[in-house]
């Protein structure tokens, strides 16, 4: 009988991660200069955060399959995009002002893991009505709040929770290319941020769309969401505290706009610099 295939230890597995973020931070030094000027031009880096970071340079190995080439092809990549669509730093507001008007987009604070908590209202977004660029800024500025909203603390990936309220989601409200989109820009720019994702209320609308878009998905993906049935909350009650949340989704707060809580967060900053 042949002998049973060695698992690596604990320590054989840190090793080999150790060297992983050791090959792609040498091969991305001699661009450093450059590629870290891009990031911090379009806004990437939080709290004296670098390109170096072994968080950091560990979220894009995690998201590759700890493929060192693919990770230094994605980071190169996504250093140039953030330059070109953020040479700001950040998406303005003046930026998004048709989905900004909509109110379909709220930043509630944290929930028990230390993420930022979006609530977004589906009923309130018209597919034929928005504009595919502005959306996709929208949806940056979004991320960027979430991660902006994160406890270093509780949780140093910045990852962050979706909560999308279907209630009253219908056929006006279908967006296959915005599913798209999003899921597109989360896969290659803000990788491994995606910490839960809660869908509230799916009626049969969704779920036709929801055929077509899920297979898009990887696993990993998938086993993050969570669908919800009308006042079925024990299990985002159980990750989000209530008052953290709307009172239609079984919370004792306010829905915040995140233009709103973006502002009071730049203020805070402005007080204490």
């Amino acid at each position: 009988m042949g002998s049973e295939p060695k698992h690596p230890t604990a320590e054989e597995k840190a090793a080999r991660k150790a060297a992983k973020v050791g090959e792609l931070r040498d091969r991305l030094r001699g661009d450093y200069d450059v590629l870290n000027l891009k990031l911090a031009r379009g806004g990437d880096f939080r709290d004296g955060e670098d390109m170096m970071d072994e968080l950091w340079l560990c979220r894009w190995l995690r998201a590759r399959n700890w493929s060192v080439d693919k990770a230094e092809e994605c980071v190169r990549a996504h250093a140039a995009w953030r330059e070109e669509f953020m040479p700001r730093g950040r998406v303005l507001e003046t930026e998004i002002p048709n989905e900004l008007a909509a109110e379909k987009m709220f930043l509630q604070g944290v929930d028990v893991n230390g993420r930022g908590v979006l609530v977004f209202l589906a009923k309130n977004h018209w597919a034929w009505t928005r504009y595919i660029e502005e959306l996709e800024r929208s949806a940056v500025y979004c991320i960027d709040a979430l991660i902006s909203a994160a406890d270093p603390a509780l949780n140093p990936d910045r990852t962050m929770t979706f909560v999308f309220d279907l209630t009253d989601f219908g056929v006006s409200n279908v967006d296959l290319t915005a599913m798209v989109k999003l899921f597109h820009i989360i896969n290659n720019h803000f990788v491994e941020r995606l910490g839960r994702c809660f869908i509230y209320n799916a009626g049969s609308v969704f779920e036709n769309s929801w055929k077509l878009f899920s297979p898009m998905l990887d696993e990993i993906t998938l086993k993050k969401i969570s669908f919800l049935g009308l006042r079925q909350w024990g299990v985002l009650h159980a990750e989000v505290p209530r008052e953290v949340l709307p009172e239609h989704l079984g919370g004792t707060g306010r829905l915040v706009p995140v233009s709103e809580a973006v502002a009071k967060r730049r203020l805070r900053q402005t007080s204490f610099s």
